[in-house]
């Protein structure tokens, strides 16, 4: 099994338990898992743990198998929902309080907090890299943040407004277009990426049937 796949059958495998676990003590819910693939920090799998108010990062061995116990490091009142590392290598995390974070991960699996973006928001869930670009999806308030990947963290680029409730969203392969998928209707807004990172609404597409999406995924 290659590095990507045995990645791949650990994240189904920590999903199904985060998904099914009974709650106690010391269970915590998941909002979402990433990873990266890095010469200078090692292999890593990121877990951003909501209920508990921390992020969690595995070390990850030559066949792609987690550490059995994580390096946790604490976001407490912020609600660490969704994370993403952006192409200067930073780990930028969006907040459901209305913010979002930007982390050095070291080797070890620790985070150093560079600094974070309040974004006036309310529910920033959900966030994507985009060639050198950030965007986060502000569910409560229906309209997307975005930034510039810096090297010293991120730059705001402002406010593009959505339809209902902004989710999930996925980025063709040359980064020149965002689609987003609204929670509220049976839709996927489409948007335009300029070179500064501006978006430009160009209109949205409903899924068959009227049915809402509970996925994105873009190629």
């Amino acid at each position: 099994m290659g590095r990507f796949a045995a990645v791949a059958a650990v994240v189904l495998a920590l999903v199904a338990a985060t998904a099914f676990a009974q709650p106690s003590a010391t269970s915590v819910t998941a909002a979402q898992l990433t990873s990266t693939f890095k010469r200078t920090t090692g292999d890593k799998l990121v877990v951003t743990a909501k209920s508990a108010g921390r992020i969690m990062v595995f070390n990850l061995n030559r066949i792609g198998s987690p550490s059995a116990h994580p390096v946790a490091t604490a976001d407490p009142d912020t609600v660490p929902f969704a994370a993403t590392f952006d192409s200067a290598g930073h780990l930028d995390v969006a907040e459901a309080a209305g913010s979002v974070a930007v982390f050095t991960l070291n080797r070890d699996g620790s985070l150093a907090f560079v600094e974070r973006h309040v974004t006036h928001q309310q529910a920033t869930c959900w966030i994507l890299s985009v060639q050198g670009h950030v965007f986060a999806s502000n569910t409560g308030s229906d309209t997307v943040s975005g930034f510039l990947t810096r090297p010293s963290g991120l730059a705001g680029l402002g406010l593009t407004g959505t339809d209902a409730a902004p989710t999930d969203s996925a980025a063709s392969s040359d980064g020149h277009y965002l689609y987003v998928r609204v929670g509220g209707l049976a839709e996927v807004d489409e948007f335009a990426v300029g070179p500064d990172g501006r978006l430009t609404r160009l209109g949205s597409v409903s899924t068959p049937g009227g049915i809402p999406g509970q996925g994105l995924a873009a190629t």
